[in-house]
């Protein structure tokens, strides 16, 4: 749909159909809510934080200025998973490094009814907005949310062995960029795009998650355009203890990294 039809079936609360077969008809609430609404979308402000959901891997999420607004990327890293895990129905123990809205977890625990998720986010925000999607999908009793600063949780738990799957969608956008960014983007938390000087900040740390593997435990994790070269020279070093593939998205870039501990 587009952004029109898109703010009108909220608005009014309708399928899109409805537009071109009904009169459309707006009440005084309505009239306000839509002009309201159009005038901040031409300030810059996202439309899902203005309609206040979004739709990721065919769920309807809640979004707000606390969280980053999923992408379709991040998409690829769920299916990923998906495709990697052979019985959907046995049970299995994910880590999840970066809650934001939700997203990742609800999909896997949806799709995972044996899966049991640990989710770690800094941020209080985010994870309220998190348990409102959990709770709206009816996934509560499959996911655990901890409040905790991702590298600090790492470094605190080295050398336990305790999931099947680590999966992260870190930030990832380089200190330096962040202002040359579409105007919208800007408006979504900075603690949800910046990942230090080269963008590399949190690879670091996560490929160290390997140590809270099981054996033939994997690690996934979504990278930005071109960090590719920069996250192999990262890999090469611990080659020794797991090997790795990369992923495209559908538009032909190297998106996921997949390690597989050895």
């Amino acid at each position: 749909m587009t952004e029109q039809e898109l703010i009108l079936t909220a608005i009014l609360g309708c399928e899109r159909v409805d537009l071109y077969q009904k009169e459309l008809s707006f009440t005084t609430v309505q009239q306000e809510r839509y002009q309201d609404i159009t005038f901040r979308r031409l300030q810059g402000e996202p439309l899902q934080y203005l309609l206040g959901e979004t739709e990721f891997f065919g769920l309807r999420l809640r979004v707000d200025r606390r969280v980053f607004i999923p992408r379709p990327e991040t998409e690829v890293l769920v299916e990923t998973i998906l495709t990697r895990v052979q019985n959907r129905k046995v049970k299995i123990d994910i880590l999840e490094l970066g809650t934001g809205s939700g997203n990742i977890a609800v999909s896997l625990a949806k799709h995972l009814p044996g899966a049991r998720i640990v989710t770690v986010d800094i941020s209080e925000g985010a994870l309220t907005v998190a348990k409102q999607n959990v709770l709206r999908h009816g996934v509560a009793e499959q996911i655990l949310f901890l409040q905790a600063d991702m590298v600090d949780f790492l470094a605190g738990r080295s050398g336990y062995l305790f999931y099947d799957c680590v999966v992260s969608n870190p930030p990832y956008i380089p200190s330096g960029q962040l202002s040359a960014l579409p105007v919208d983007v800007q408006h979504e938390p900075r603690l949800s795009l910046d990942g230090g000087e080269d963008g590399l900040r949190f690879y670091h740390p996560l490929t160290k998650a390997w140590s809270l593997l099981k054996e033939q435990g994997r690690l996934f994790f979504e990278f930005g355009d071109g960090q590719r070269p920069a996250l192999e020279a990262i890999l090469q070093n611990k080659k020794d203890t797991y090997c790795y593939d990369f992923v495209q998205d559908l538009s032909g870039h190297d998106r996921i990294a997949v390690l597989q501990k050895t």
